[in-house]
């Protein structure tokens, strides 16, 4: 319960000096078009970065404790406290109607539109609107099949409250060996910092000289409470995408389209899944995805209706700073987002042909990714270890073997990509997102394979979404942009974790097609039924026949969105939670599973994870029986969070730290061991296969 109140501080600190930072940047335009949900994303993506970068730098002066870092979150929430103070009663930034908004106290965003947006659609068309709910004209309105007016809301709504809160719940189950990456670095490293009192580079964990944006804030987690609100920021880091993909098609689509949107992204297995267990890849999608539809929004003249293209010279400066802020902290939080910022920038400079914009753009994020650039540049002479050696060969610890064995573990996953094979890699690429809906299995870790390691129909559909006729460009540039970053993917590493970072732009355009297909069935609708009006009783077996085929193709596509929420129940709800059993069935199997939930809550996490840890009897042994000082040497494994010691990874391939050409004699080796300080080692015998 503690975690519960401590993640909704947090929030409420990141809201208000994120709301702040907002209103600073917008403070003398006249037009920030940002409804009320988009707000909240954009404030909680820069309040989150704003108090993990001042972490850090505490982290690195030595000041990696409680008090401190309580003291820097104290004063974020202070300034946003005044800051919402002084803005009580004041509106502080101009908000387009809809979505909640004063100027229309009776709007329910979960009511959908009814009016045939013609403007956005691309369709001319002069059928009168009409206001939810309410007939065009008197009489008996024309009942369809499927009621989406009423359904799709329902739909979503279930789809978000429901996983919603099996992500919340699921936030309290210890992570096992399933979250491989988490107890292996992205919360071990974060307990090593606190152990040690500041943040170091590890010499034999290359990933502590990652970008640490989001994983400094598992730390914060870990420092205040434990892996539960750890895992808590990730889904806070979820739910502020949510509302910035959903804010975003409600501004510039409408609100129906921004729920199916939302739920799509909520209800893809991989994402879904990424919700409550601490990785960082929700923390780029959002900063990644949140900058570029800022960086599009710049280049708009918005209304409360419409986005068209800005006139030369009226790019909006602010969403140019909010873009060039959020791809930053996307910058600091993975290498990989060096992709969409190279994309956005370059694309920034054509589209607006102006040289001082691409360079303040550039500039600000570059200078937000510094701290994790520079730092490495100075502790182990390459800005981006251990990645790129050949530029970098003075990289410390590291070595020409151990960055090709490195190398040919990323190059691994998914289709053939080399651009020694240009015919073939270019047939992969063109293939890819069937093979992400087909062949899932073959983007992640032989064993770790399940059905929550899938793509879902997000990429698919939102391609598909590029053949609409009069697509708007705050459609098709995303969708773009997704395909883009989907290139740079396939090309670098094809991890199916990795897609989740540009999966809300595909979102847009399938959102897009779906929302689409029911504006043209109601349009449809309306038309016969004003047919109906005016000409009585002439052609009612065609109208008929016009309505049920419209009212098919309506059903066909939301089928599309209830399969994909259907599917995620399945797979929470009804899959079995162990693989032997998903092999002795003949199914899949979850990794995210009520069952697994349950088992959880009620025998214990220790239970818990003596089930689904191999490594955790020993574990157990060493926080038992070791001085608290003790340090163990981890072979053959890496997943350590669990252990209350200090540990490295001592296999070969890690790092050159431990030189074992020259401690080839036992004896040597034992004695400079001994002098390091290390007495103990876990070895483990059942993953001897993975690391040789």
């Amino acid at each position: 319960m503690i975690s519960l109140l401590l993640i909704l501080l947090f929030a409420f600190i990141a809201f208000g000096i994120g709301n702040l930072s907002l209103k600073v940047l917008f403070r003398s335009l006249s037009e920030a078009p940002l409804n009320k949900i988009e707000r909240i994303g954009h404030a909680l993506a820069l309040g989150l970065g704003i108090g993990s970068l001042g972490t850090f730098f505490l982290g690195i002066c030595g000041f990696y404790a409680p008090f401190p870092i309580g003291f820097w979150w104290s004063i974020l929430g202070v300034a946003g406290l005044a800051n919402a103070i002084i803005s009580r009663g004041s509106n502080p930034l101009p908000l387009i109607e809809g979505v909640s908004d004063e100027s229309n106290p009776t709007h329910n965003p979960f009511q959908l539109q009814t009016d045939v947006e013609s403007v956005q659609a691309g369709v001319a068309s002069d059928a009168p609107t009409r206001s939810a709910g309410f007939p065009l004209h008197k009489g008996r309105e024309t009942k369809s099949p499927l009621n989406t007016r009423h359904f799709l809301p329902l739909l979503c709504g279930f789809a978000l409250i429901f996983f919603g809160i099996v992500s919340l719940v699921n936030c309290f189950v210890a992570p096992g060996g399933l979250q491989w990456d988490a107890i292996s670095y992205h919360l071990a490293d974060q307990k090593l910092f606190i152990q040690l009192g500041r943040i170091v580079s590890l010499p034999t964990e290359h990933h502590s000289n990652f970008p640490l944006i989001a994983d400094t804030l598992f730390g914060v987690g870990l420092l205040f409470s434990d892996f539960v609100l750890a895992n808590l920021f990730s889904l806070l880091f979820g739910v502020a995408t949510v509302c910035v993909l959903y804010g975003y098609c409600a501004r510039t689509l409408s609100h129906e389209k921004g729920l199916i949107a939302a739920t799509l992204f909520v209800t893809t297995p991989v994402i879904l899944w990424e919700f409550s267990v601490a990785y960082i890849d929700l923390a780029v999608s959002l900063y990644t995805c949140a900058g570029i539809f800022a960086l599009l929004s710049a280049r708009q003249k918005q209304d409360s209706v419409v986005s068209t293209p800005a006139r030369n010279g009226e790019w909006n400066r602010g969403f140019l700073l909010l873009a060039a802020l959020e791809m930053g902290f996307a910058l600091g939080c993975k290498y990989l987002a060096l992709v969409p910022f190279l994309l956005a920038a370059i694309w920034l400079f054509f589209a607006s042909r102006r040289l001082r914009e691409t360079i303040t753009f550039a500039g600000i994020a570059l200078l937000l990714a510094s701290p994790w650039l520079v730092r490495n540049l100075v502790t182990v002479h390459n800005p981006v270890y251990p990645f790129a050696y050949s530029l970098f060969p003075s990289s410390k610890y590291w070595s020409a073997d151990r960055a090709a064995a490195y190398q040919g573990e990323q190059d691994s996953f998914g289709e053939t990509h080399k651009l020694s094979q240009p015919l073939q890699s270019l047939s992969n690429l063109l293939r890819a997102p069937l093979k992400l809906l087909t062949h899932p299995d073959r983007y992640s870790n032989p064993g770790e394979f399940s059905f929550f390691a899938t793509a879902g129909i997000v990429f698919g559909i939102g391609i598909l979404s590029l053949l609409l006729p009069g697509l708007p460009s705050t459609v098709r540039l995303p969708v773009l942009f997704g395909i883009a970053q989907l290139a740079g993917w396939f090309f670098a590493a094809q991890v199916m974790r990795y897609v989740i970072t540009f999966a809300p732009l595909f979102c847009v355009g399938a959102a897009e097609l779906i929302g689409r297909a029911i504006e043209t069935a109601k349009r449809s609708t309306s038309e016969n039924q004003r047919e109906g009006v005016e000409e009585g009783k002439v052609q009612r077996g065609v109208r008929a026949e016009n309505t049920t085929s419209s009212s098919l193709n309506k059903g066909l596509v939301v089928s599309l969105l209830a399969g994909q929420v259907g599917l995620a129940l399945w797979g929470v709800a009804r899959l079995p939670n162990k693989i032997q059993e998903a092999v002795g069935g003949g199914v899949g199997w979850s990794s995210l599973s009520l069952f697994t939930i349950k088992d959880a809550l009620t025998d214990g996490n220790e239970a818990h994870l003596r089930r689904t840890l191999d490594n955790y009897a020993a574990i157990e042994w060493l926080n038992t029986n070791t001085p608290k000082d003790a340090k163990v040497l981890f072979y053959d494994d890496v997943r350590g969070f669990h252990l209350d010691r200090f540990f490295v990874w001592a296999d070969y391939n890690h790092s050159s730290w431990i030189d074992y050409s020259l401690l080839s004699d036992e004896n040597l080796l034992t004695k400079w061991l001994r002098k390091e300080g290390f007495g103990y080692a876990l070895i483990n015998l059942n993953q001897v296969w993975s690391s040789r």
